[in-house]
């Protein structure tokens, strides 16, 4: 364990990456289903 604190902080960045991917991910899935609900809300034809 040479290099604990740079295997530490590698370990920080890979997570933080990994938190920003689940992140955006979940972003994306919820923009989708507010603008797939928008989107056939507004064409539904028995309004």
């Amino acid at each position: 364990m040479i290099f604990a604190e740079q295997t530490s902080y590698a370990k920080g960045i890979i997570l933080k990456i990994l938190w920003l991917l689940v992140r955006f991910t979940l972003l994306c899935t919820e923009l989708s289903l507010l603008v797939f609900g928008i989107y056939f809300g507004r064409s539904s034809p028995n309004r």
